[in-house]
């Protein structure tokens, strides 16, 4: 648009289009107005002894009637104005009678005033003429404006000769060709479009001419000659003749790179945040950062459409990175290359930045140096995130390209959101890792209880198997006897042995219970029956609980469901909370009640209760909390291993005061199936 062009769509508000015409009737109204305001002005001012002023005032009339009502009301005016000078202001007055001493000043008068009007009605010609061209200049503009600002240019084009006719200036501007050089021929305007687009544009333009069609639309992109690529929706239509042959095409080509761009940018950050989803979801199901880490690098290079993207973990020593994960690395470099974490890198500039770093060109980057990672791939354009980990950084991830990019506020905020997933994906593993520590440190103290208990039982336990070996060596006496005899008695030697091997069994399911208790294995969940636990348990502490002049009922509901649980975690607890109860009564007899029952429709509840002090209330809870104690010798663990056995296994267990006195311990535990 050329500065002339500019001025008029500024000015255009504070222009005209020049003097108003006036309606058909109201220009000869207008005359007649004029010519009896100049025959009335003309009496007024005879009585102040102004002579001769008809004719001046008369004239104004008819100048003023051809300005501004044209040539058909002033001819009127001149009319009016002969016939009221005749009739009024020459002698004879009040009498059309010209005498031949008036008739040169009438016929003189006639002349200057037609001569008047032709003048004016030429000069008004001329300003109308003015009016037209400025009218189409002004038009013109606005046409011009309005095509620059909606990205639309229009042109004309012959088929006889292959020429183009008319071009407007905003189709100059969006194909990129020079005004000054005229429109060019059809085939310079074919090699500005798009070479994967140009052959198709070719096939649809002759297809549409052989098919006759007078409208039609193309979309393709066009190159210009600085690289720019632009996006062209181009429409035309056939102009016809009488026979239905084209004459010309009418056509306009329409800009649409800007809605082309924004509709890309929009699919982008769709594709973008669906990934964002994916790759989330994905993470919470996958708990190995490394294949989280592997899938975010791909997912990222296709949807940033870049060849190189990387994630860098900060070593310990906080003196370098090391990649971890990577696409269209070396073979062989994951896990073992390196790059310094200092401003020579872009990754150490981004950690000590301490946020986002975009490099349009590495080759002219002045911040950093790009390290051999980077320049061996011949990156030039890149952006790179930190990865957060807690207090410090975790590391960097980056994208690069060999190609010049200019990565946009999305693309670093969708990068940004795949860092905080692999970062999420890092704090989990790290509270797995101490999550795993702690079972590990729990199991060691669940160890070191069931030690302490078998210390507690060694006495009970020695006796309980001293019981059926002293048995069997008293079966293998009586049954040596039976057979050195001089007749041996086979029956009864038989019936000695097999009182030894139950003897021996005796003992050996006696040491199997105390081994299953007090082994390290690994937990393992399995269906198991509580009931059969209890027994085994009773089986074990019967000798302890003589001892203190303790009596032991059991209570078992019958087809109790089964728990899903580990058999040994269970039977510690079973086992320390029925020697507490031991121990609470070993100043006086008393009784240890142990029972079970099913809890509603999806729970096994398990009842053990004493005779003994019991416990204040103000230490129902406390007595659960790890190093409290109220005995003499205990360590405070017991009771605090349990809860946790029976909290990891989906269960409650809690303590109340007995109705009479003691106390008694309870716990549930979700049900698995009935049984048979």
């Amino acid at each position: 648009m050329n500065s002339s062009g500019k001025d008029k769509r500024e000015s255009v508000a504070h222009r005209s289009f020049g003097t108003p015409r006036l309606m058909y009737l109201q220009g000869y109204g207008l005359a007649v107005f004029l010519v009896s305001a100049a025959l009335g002005m003309s009496f007024l001012l005879e009585r102040f002894h102004f002579r001769d002023v008809a004719d001046p005032l008369f004239l104004i009339a008819i100048a003023i009637t051809v300005w501004y009502a044209g040539i058909g009301p002033a001819i009127l005016a001149v009319v009016l104005s002969g016939l009221a000078d005749a009739y009024f202001f020459i002698e004879p007055r009040y009498s059309l009678y010209i005498t031949r001493h008036d008739l040169a000043h009438f016929v003189i008068f006639i002349l200057f005033a037609s001569l008047l009007t032709g003048f004016a009605a030429v000069r008004r010609h001329i300003e109308d003429r003015k009016r037209s061209e400025e009218a189409l200049r002004l038009s013109e503009a606005y046409l011009a404006e309005a095509e620059r600002l909606s990205h639309i240019g229009t042109w004309a084009w012959n088929p006889v000769t292959g020429k183009n006719l008319y071009w407007s200036e905003e189709q100059f501007r969006i194909w990129g060709f020079d005004p000054q050089q005229g429109p060019p021929d059809i085939e310079t305007g074919f090699q500005r479009i798009h070479p994967e687009d140009r052959n198709r544009v070719r096939e649809e333009i002759s297809q549409q001419r052989e098919t006759s069609q007078t409208d039609f639309a193309n979309d393709f992109r066009i190159v210009l000659p600085d690289g720019t690529v632009k996006y062209i929706h181009a429409v035309s239509h056939a102009v016809l003749d009488k026979t239905g042959g084209v004459i010309e095409y009418l056509g306009a080509s329409v800009d649409v790179t800007e809605r082309k761009r924004a509709e890309q940018e929009l699919a982008g950050r769709l594709r973008q945040q669906a990934i964002v989803a994916e790759l989330g979801q994905y993470a919470l199901a996958t708990p190995h950062l490394q294949v989280i880490m592997e899938k975010a690098v791909y997912l990222l290079a296709d949807s940033l459409d870049v060849e190189y993207t990387k994630v860098l973990e900060l070593l310990p020593d906080g003196r370098a990175l090391r990649l971890r994960a990577g696409v269209d690395g070396k073979e062989g470099v994951v896990g073992s290359a390196t790059v310094g974490a200092d401003t020579n890198s872009q990754a150490g500039y981004t950690l000590l930045s301490a946020g986002p770093v975009i490099v349009e060109d590495l080759r002219r980057e002045a911040r950093f140096t790009g390290p051999p990672l980077l320049r061996d791939h011949g990156v030039v354009s890149g952006m790179s995130v930190i990865i957060g980990g807690g207090e410090q950084p975790w590391g960097v991830l980056g994208a690069h390209t060999s190609r010049r990019r200019d990565f946009t506020k999305d693309d670093i905020q969708f990068l940004q959101a795949v860092a905080n997933i692999i970062a999420h994906g890092i704090q989990r593993e790290r509270a797995e890792e101490e999550r795993e520590r702690l079972r590990q440190l729990e199991a060691e103290l669940a160890h070191i209880n069931r030690v302490s208990m078998m210390g507690e039982l060694a006495a009970s336990l020695a006796h309980e198997i001293k019981q059926p070996i002293a048995a069997a060596v008293t079966n293998a006496q009586a049954c040596l006897r039976f057979l050195e005899r001089n007749e041996p008695n086979i029956a009864k030697a038989h019936d000695a042995a097999a009182g030894m091997a139950g003897s021996a069994t005796r003992a050996a399911e006696i040491i199997d219970r105390v081994r299953s208790l007090f082994g390290r294995n690994a937990p393992q969940r399995e269906a198991v029956d509580l009931n059969e636990i209890i027994q085994d348990i009773v089986v074990l502490l019967k000798n302890e609980a003589r001892r203190h002049s303790v009596s032991v009922n059991v209570e078992l509901a019958e087809n109790l469901p089964t728990v899903m649980g580990d058999h040994v975690q269970l039977q510690q607890v079973l086992m320390n909370l029925m020697l507490n109860g031991i121990e609470a009564m070993r100043d006086a007899p008393g009784e240890l009640r142990i029972a079970s029952r099913q809890d509603g429709e999806s729970q096994v509840l398990i009842s053990v209760s004493d005779t003994g002090a019991g416990l204040p209330a103000e230490n129902l809870d406390r007595i659960f909390k790890a190093f409290f104690t109220t005995k003499p010798q205990g360590t405070g663990m017991g009771l605090a291993i349990s809860r946790s056995i029976i909290e990891s296994h989906g269960g409650r267990l809690w303590a109340e005061s007995n109705s009479g006195r003691g106390a008694i311990f309870r716990f549930t535990l979700p049900q698995t199936a009935a049984r048979a």
